[in-house]
Order: structure tokens, then sequence, then C-alpha cells
């Protein structure tokens, strides 16, 4: 699509943009009745060299850019992995509990199903961004050399970043996420011990003549609440990596 559709089309954008700087040096030369400077016409040589270039080359200049992008991404690091050993010694379950304990797990589930399409959809959506980006990034190279246009292409490439520094957002909720949620546990003395070694302190949740009420219930809530935190900023990674661009 690059190559067969949309190059021909930004060169002949650029044609035109050449044949309106022509127009232009021809004006002042009837005005001032003198032949036009040589630098004049080194410029057009020189400008249609360079752009001629640039959009020839625009999906390789959009794959370095996505690159350099990418590994200041990488160097946020992969998503921590926390487990949580249960402990079930010497616990009590009423019915009340076992009810509490249910329908949270099965609220939980539901929106964490939920989440997980959301962030499938807003990475495979990013693919596709990215692609179509440098798939017509011909067009806004060739108007950037032309002063009443330029803005058009700095906004295109303005937009371009923001688009590979979604990712960058949403590699950073993944990665803070499974530390937000042993913080949780932890303010709530529901949890001993990190990392892999975390023990879940149930005899504190349910059981244990306490019931599913108190700082128990509000401990779930506050992980549903996170879960869906980590659904809208998958969803606004777009909106929030322009506005780190000042887009």
């Amino acid at each position: 699509v690059c190559t067969v559709g949309v190059q021909p089309v930004a060169q002949s954008i650029l044609s035109l943009v050449m044949l309106l700087q022509v127009v232009k040096i021809s004006q002042r030369m009837d005005a001032s009745g003198t032949l036009p400077a040589l630098k004049d016409l080194v410029y057009l040589a020189v400008y249609f060299s360079i752009f001629n270039f640039l959009i020839t080359n625009s999906f390789s200049i959009c794959a370095a850019v996505y690159e350099i992008v990418n590994g200041i991404i990488k160097q946020i690091g992969s998503p921590q992995s926390m487990s949580y050993v249960i402990d079930l010694a010497n616990v009590t379950f009423s019915i009340g509990d076992i009810v509490g304990v249910f329908l949270f797990a099965i609220i939980g589930s539901l929106v964490s199903l939920l989440v997980l399409m959301l962030s499938y959809v807003m990475v495979y959506l990013r693919y596709i961004q990215l692609y179509i980006y440098a798939a017509f990034s011909p067009i806004p190279i060739s108007l950037m050399g032309f002063e009443e246009t330029k803005q058009f292409g700095i906004n295109f490439f303005k937009n371009f970043v923001a688009v590979c520094l979604s990712g960058g957002v949403m590699a950073f909720g993944l990665y803070i996420f499974p530390y937000l949620v042993a913080s949780i546990f932890q303010s709530s003395n529901l949890a001993s011990g990190s990392g892999a070694a975390t023990t879940l302190m149930i005899e504190s949740i349910a059981g244990a003549g306490t019931g599913w009420v108190g700082s128990s219930s509000f401990t779930f809530l506050k992980l549903i609440a996170m879960v869906i935190c980590l659904g809208f900023l998958m969803l606004k990674s777009g909106s929030i990596a322009k506005d780190v661009l000042g887009g």
C-alpha cells in the first residue's frame, strides 16, 4: 500500500509544492525585474532531493522511530508474577462467609475477564494503528516542506510517536499492577511475607468467628476497583501518551 499506492500520491504533492515554489520565485522576478538568485534554485534542488528521499524511505523511517521508542519501553521490564499461598488451617467457614467469598470471586473473575479482553483489544488496535500510520506516512512528509501545511506533517509524527509510546503506558500499568495488589493486601493486614512466599491469611477474611464483614469485604472491593483502573489505563493509554507529548 505504501509503495504502490501512497508514495506516488505523495510525490505528486511534492511536485505541486515545487511548482508553487517556482511560481513564487517567478513572481519575485517579475516584481524586481531581475533573474532569480542562484541560492533559490539550489534551495529547490536540495529541497526536492531531501523530501523525495524521505518519501521513498518513509516506512523505514517510521520503523526506526518505533524501534527507538520500543527500546525505551523495554527498559520498563516484563510484568512481574506474584502468587499467594492460601492458608486454610484452623479456619471455620459459615454459610455467610461462603456466599460472600463466592460472590466476590464471581464478580472479580468477570471483571478480570473483561479487562483482559480489553487489554488484548487495545494491544491489537495499537498494532493496526502503527501499520496504518506507517503506510500513509509519505503524504504528511510531502506536506512538511510547504509552509501552509507544515504543521500537518508535524502533528502526524507527534501522533505516530504517541501511538508508539502508548505501548509504554500499557507496559508500565501491567508492571506495577501486581505490586499495587500486594500493597492492598498488606495494608489491610491480610497478607504476610512478599513475592512467591506471601501467605494470604484467609482466617482474617472469613471464619474464625468474624464473618464476612468489616475491612475484609472492602479489601476485595479495592481489588476489583484496581482491576477496573487497569482497564481504564489500557483504554486511555493513547490519550495519556499524547498528553505526555503535549498533544
